[in-house]
């Protein structure tokens, strides 16, 4: 499996884990992040 790296320099974004789609938007209100995707990340 290909890791996607944390920031991604064709795309200008930088990726951040959370357990739940509900923390990422949590995390980007309380660090002032614009939120523009949730990707689920691939479990083995």
């Amino acid at each position: 499996m290909s890791k996607k790296p944390r920031y991604d320099e064709d795309e200008n974004v930088s990726r951040h884990s959370a357990t739940h789609p509900k923390k990422c938007a949590e995390m980007a209100k309380k660090y002032g992040w614009e939120l523009n995707r949730i990707e689920k990340n691939e479990v083995e």
